[in-house]
Protein backbone atom coordinates (compact mmCIF):
# COMPACT_ATOMS: atom_id res chain seq x y z
CA UNK A 1 0.00 0.00 0.00
CA UNK A 2 2.80 2.41 0.93
CA UNK A 3 4.45 1.45 -2.46
CA UNK A 4 1.57 2.61 -4.17
CA UNK A 5 0.68 6.29 -2.63
CA UNK A 6 4.63 6.56 -2.81
CA UNK A 7 4.08 6.04 -6.55
CA UNK A 8 0.91 8.52 -7.08
CA UNK A 9 2.37 10.96 -4.95
CA UNK A 10 5.79 11.06 -7.30
CA UNK A 11 3.67 11.08 -10.68
CA UNK A 12 1.25 13.76 -9.25
CA UNK A 13 4.27 15.88 -8.46
CA UNK A 14 6.02 14.53 -12.32
CA UNK A 15 2.92 15.78 -13.60
CA UNK A 16 3.17 19.77 -13.83
CA UNK A 17 7.37 19.22 -15.28
CA UNK A 18 5.79 16.94 -18.03
CA UNK A 19 3.12 19.12 -19.03
CA UNK A 20 5.26 22.53 -19.03
CA UNK A 21 7.38 21.12 -21.81
CA UNK A 22 4.76 21.10 -24.04
CA UNK A 23 4.07 24.32 -25.86
CA UNK A 24 0.62 25.39 -26.38
CA UNK A 25 1.56 27.06 -29.42
CA UNK A 26 3.99 25.34 -31.33
CA UNK A 27 4.02 21.93 -32.81
CA UNK A 28 6.87 19.73 -32.50
CA UNK A 29 10.11 19.70 -35.30
CA UNK A 30 10.32 15.43 -35.01
CA UNK A 31 14.65 15.59 -35.58
CA UNK A 32 16.34 12.70 -37.00
CA UNK A 33 20.27 12.26 -35.64
CA UNK A 34 23.28 11.22 -37.88
CA UNK A 35 26.75 11.61 -37.50
CA UNK A 36 29.04 14.89 -39.77
CA UNK A 37 31.85 13.32 -40.63
CA UNK A 38 31.36 9.72 -40.82
CA UNK A 39 35.00 8.72 -41.27
CA UNK A 40 35.65 10.32 -38.26
CA UNK A 41 36.05 7.80 -35.82
CA UNK A 42 33.94 7.86 -32.61
CA UNK A 43 34.19 8.08 -29.17
CA UNK A 44 35.36 4.33 -28.18
CA UNK A 45 33.74 5.08 -24.74
CA UNK A 46 30.91 7.42 -25.06
CA UNK A 47 29.58 9.09 -21.25
CA UNK A 48 25.88 9.10 -22.71
CA UNK A 49 23.54 8.34 -25.95
CA UNK A 50 22.84 11.45 -28.02
CA UNK A 51 19.71 13.05 -27.39
CA UNK A 52 18.32 15.19 -30.29
CA UNK A 53 16.88 18.57 -29.13
CA UNK A 54 13.63 19.05 -28.77
CA UNK A 55 12.49 22.25 -30.97
CA UNK A 56 8.93 23.42 -32.00
CA UNK A 57 7.73 25.21 -34.66
CA UNK A 58 5.32 28.12 -34.98
CA UNK A 59 5.02 29.66 -37.86
CA UNK A 60 8.58 31.44 -38.69
CA UNK A 61 9.51 31.56 -35.10
CA UNK A 62 11.31 28.26 -33.44
CA UNK A 63 11.06 27.40 -29.90
CA UNK A 64 13.88 25.77 -28.10
CA UNK A 65 12.90 23.43 -24.97
CA UNK A 66 15.85 22.10 -24.46
CA UNK A 67 19.21 23.92 -24.61
CA UNK A 68 20.98 24.03 -28.39
CA UNK A 69 23.37 26.80 -26.97
CA UNK A 70 26.65 27.26 -29.57
CA UNK A 71 25.29 24.99 -32.09
CA UNK A 72 24.37 25.53 -35.29
CA UNK A 73 21.74 26.37 -36.76
CA UNK A 74 20.80 25.51 -41.13
CA UNK A 75 18.39 25.84 -43.27
CA UNK A 76 18.44 23.94 -45.86
CA UNK A 77 16.35 24.48 -49.15
CA UNK A 78 14.51 21.70 -51.07
CA UNK A 79 17.56 22.16 -53.81
CA UNK A 80 20.62 21.03 -50.68
CA UNK A 81 21.58 24.63 -51.02
CA UNK A 82 22.26 26.25 -47.53
CA UNK A 83 19.75 29.16 -47.52
CA UNK A 84 20.50 30.48 -43.76
CA UNK A 85 22.70 29.91 -41.19
CA UNK A 86 22.95 31.16 -37.71
CA UNK A 87 25.18 30.04 -34.18
CA UNK A 88 22.39 29.62 -31.54
CA UNK A 89 23.64 32.60 -29.10
CA UNK A 90 23.36 31.31 -25.44
CA UNK A 91 20.14 31.34 -23.41
CA UNK A 92 18.30 31.15 -26.61
CA UNK A 93 14.77 30.09 -26.45
CA UNK A 94 12.84 31.68 -28.90
CA UNK A 95 14.20 32.26 -32.70
CA UNK A 96 12.53 34.09 -35.11
CA UNK A 97 13.26 33.07 -38.87
CA UNK A 98 13.74 35.21 -41.50
CA UNK A 99 9.86 35.80 -43.31
CA UNK A 100 10.69 35.95 -46.33
CA UNK A 101 11.28 32.37 -46.25
CA UNK A 102 7.98 30.04 -47.50
CA UNK A 103 7.98 26.47 -48.23
CA UNK A 104 9.26 23.51 -47.18
CA UNK A 105 12.78 23.45 -45.81
CA UNK A 106 15.47 20.95 -43.69
CA UNK A 107 16.39 22.46 -40.41
CA UNK A 108 19.93 21.17 -39.03
CA UNK A 109 21.09 21.48 -36.09
CA UNK A 110 25.04 21.01 -35.77
CA UNK A 111 26.19 19.88 -32.32
CA UNK A 112 29.65 18.89 -32.42
CA UNK A 113 30.23 16.01 -35.14
CA UNK A 114 25.95 15.59 -34.31
CA UNK A 115 23.63 16.62 -36.88
CA UNK A 116 20.06 16.72 -35.73
CA UNK A 117 17.77 17.13 -38.99
CA UNK A 118 14.25 17.82 -39.91
CA UNK A 119 11.63 19.22 -42.08
CA UNK A 120 9.62 22.22 -41.52
CA UNK A 121 6.89 24.33 -43.59
CA UNK A 122 7.22 28.47 -42.99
Amino acid sequence: MKKIITLLLVSICALPTIASQDPDDGTLVPLTTSYVDPTSPLDPNPKAPVRPPIIYQDSHRLIFATSCDGSTLQLVDTNSNEVYSIVIPVGTIFLNLPISFNGTYELQIIRGNWLFHGVIIL
